[in-house]
């Protein structure tokens, strides 16, 4: 089976969950209709995909006939395959309903999908092949069959939008199709019973109290079994699957192309958005390393220290967690260093392997003239980017505006828009823990133009809090600059250390993040902050770090001069003395490990510079006293 005939198969022409059967006789694809039935809103027709046997096909027609309910086992166009009204059968359950939503009820799911939709041109252009498309959003519904009583209490726990009783012409049934059980006042294994009793690929029972969040793999079914604060993660891991399916199948025919810089990166943001897809499990993993380790930081404080000290060490990091990088200056003996860190911590370079590149990256400071915020200094005006507000809890009338220290160094600056209009004072800034950081406090005049809440990727308010666990759980990134507005990109370096900007009393990590499909910052988005999203919190974005600086060119050698390294001389150079070990620990990422040859010699391109933000916020604090707290807006009502 060719490339081609794996997206066709495996593509998403989905058929809605019929609650209807199959006939004993089946069209081949592509074969016309020769029955003389005439279609009619019970009657339809829909092909098979090649790859089901004449077996198949019958056994899922016995199947079907004895339960209106079941789905059909794939992804199946909707237009070939004739149903007849004596097939259908009446309902033999009376406790049963079928209710029909928007995908924007599920803003994760919306997410995601829109996620794959963006990634879908860059793999046709890494392919050269039309791959599977999928349905515009505005023409897919999604469908979610309740059994047993279901209240309007439980209807609003599932979403607040409300959901219909029949699906509008020319709409698409998204595939995966979950069955959902409120408990209730049912006996426990009353409501079990009714779950079994149906057949689904989806199943969630939803338990009157709290308890642990359980999902068991029955036969080709998933089973959850979640407390009604947990509900919406398991229905939106549910309308996942089919997306989950096809970023497998694109990364099938991607790894049948020539290994290039372009493959490699769409496979890396292929990779990112199915780490982003599983990331609760990710994070309830890592809290659990985190509690054990006493610490949030990857690299082991001794390795850090070492570097810290050696001159011609410029910078290091973790690399698409699964290497750990260490750029020297040109004339440095590579093998020494190399084996000098082996013996400080061999387990740690067994989980991440370590290369060492005469390289640096040459951070370009994002200043210029913008239309958000900037100050003035000698009749001239320097912009950046207004990140967002934050407003004291115990004072909500006082507003502030976060941006970055390099934007205004020193407090008592006065800020303008772009219009030249002041609009408050910096009150405090700091370089302090590898920030760049400055707040605003917005005057009483402007405070009354200011909308503190958070907008998220569309453009829609959100509520916003601050993350403070480990950057590598994370996946993808979102920014709203005021030059390149709003871009997404993927962690490149969840802890880099750069020791031109650190001393004595700064030893704190930064992030890199690579722009998806271009760049993820420009000169005057200094101050964005980047956020991100998870289906464990759907009601608030995490807001992670702040812009702080871009590098778009390629990588300087690191010799005084202005002489930039060719991809050819930089592979030839690594290949000849770079210091390269096998992994094999399942920590780093299988992905980035099977590639991490071509990874080594690529050049990433498109690098903004990002630090943490809570430990900004927290020195805000202390600085303007004890009872002194700031937050994000995170009080806006459930959206309808």
């Amino acid at each position: 089976m060719d490339c081609t005939q794996i997206c066709n198969d495996l593509g998403v022409n989905h058929l809605p969950h019929l609650k209807k059967c199959i006939s004993d006789e089946h069209l081949e694809p592509g074969a016309k209709q020769t029955s003389n039935v005439k279609p009619s809103d019970s009657q339809r027709s829909i092909s098979l995909p090649s790859y089901l046997s004449e077996i198949d096909i019958r056994q899922w027609t016995k199947r079907i006939e004895e339960d209106k309910d079941l789905p059909l086992p794939s992804l199946i166009p909707s237009h070939k395959l004739q149903i007849t009204e004596k097939s259908i059968g009446t309902e033999k359950e009376s406790k049963i309903q079928h209710l029909y939503y928007d995908p924007k009820a599920f803003k994760y799911f919306h997410y995601i999908y829109s996620l794959i939709d963006d990634c879908r041109s860059r793999v046709e252009t890494a392919t050269k092949l039309t791959v599977s498309e999928i349905p515009s959003l505005s023409d897919v519904i999604v469908k979610i069959t309740f059994i047993q009583d279901v209240t309007n209490e439980n209807l609003d726990i599932v979403t607040r939008k409300k959901g219909r009783k029949e699906v509008c012409q020319g709409q698409i049934v998204w595939t995966a199709s979950p069955l959902v059980c409120f408990q209730n006042a049912l006996p426990l294994e009353t409501a079990l019973k009714s779950l079994r009793e149906k057949e689904a690929y989806h199943k969630i029972l939803v338990k009157s109290e709290s308890c642990r969040t359980i999902k068991e793999k029955l036969s080709n079914q998933s089973f959850w079994v979640v407390d009604q604060d947990h509900l919406q993660e398991a229905i939106t891991s549910c309308l996942e699957k089919p997306l989950y399916d096809l970023l497998e199948n694109w990364m099938t025919c991607l790894k049948l192309e020539p290994a290039t810089e372009d493959t490699f990166w769409i496979l890396s943001e292929i990779e990112s958005i199915r780490k982003q897809m599983s990331l609760e499990e990710i994070e309830e993993k890592s809290q659990s390393e985190s509690m054990g380790l006493g610490r949030t930081n990857i690299v082991p404080d001794d390795i850090k220290q070492y570097l810290f000290r050696k001159q011609d060490v410029s910078s290091f990091g973790i690399w698409h967690n699964a290497q750990f990088k260490v750029f020297v200056k040109k004339n440095a003996d590579k093998q020494i260093l190399y084996d000098e860190l082996k013996k400080k911590d061999d387990a740690f370079f067994k989980k991440y392997a370590l290369r060492i590149e005469n390289r640096t990256f040459v951070e370009k400071r994002s200043l210029r003239q913008g239309d958000t915020i900037q100050r003035k200094e000698d009749e001239k005006f320097f912009s950046g980017t207004l990140g967002g507000f934050v407003t004291e809890i115990n004072e909500g009338e006082r507003k502030f505006a976060l941006t970055c220290n390099h934007i205004f160094p020193m407090n008592d600056m006065p800020a303008y828009t772009n219009q030249c209009q002041e609009i408050g004072k910096c009150v405090f800034t700091t370089r302090e823990k590898s920030c760049d950081f400055a707040a605003i406090e917005i005057n009483k005049s402007a405070s009354v133009d200011c909308d503190v809440c958070f907008r998220g990727y569309d453009d829609t308010r959100t509520n916003a809090r601050v993350y403070k666990d480990r950057i590598d759980n994370l996946s993808i990134v979102h920014k709203v600059g005021a030059e390149s507005a709003k871009t997404k990109g993927s962690i490149l370096s969840p802890e880099y250390y750069d020791n031109n900007l650190l001393d004595d009393d700064n030893r704190d990590s930064v992030f890199l993040v690579r722009g998806i499909g271009g760049h993820f910052s420009e000169e005057g988005d200094s101050g964005s902050l980047v956020f991100a999203y998870n289906r464990t919190t759907q009601n608030y974005v995490s807001v992670v770090g702040m812009v702080y600086g871009n590098h778009n060119d390629s990588v300087k050698l690191d010799d005084e001069g202005d002489e930039r390294v060719k991809e050819k001389e930089t592979a030839s150079c690594e290949s000849a003395s770079s210091v390269d070990r096998k992994t094999g620990d399942d920590k780093c990422s299988n992905f980035h490990k099977e590639n991490s040859a071509l990874a080594a010699n690529i050049n990433p391109k498109h690098v903004t510079f990002c630090y943490r933000v809570h430990p900004a916020l927290e020195l805000f604090q202390e600085n303007q006293g004890d009872e002194f707290f700031v937050k994000f807006k995170d009080d806006l009502p459930p959206s309808p």
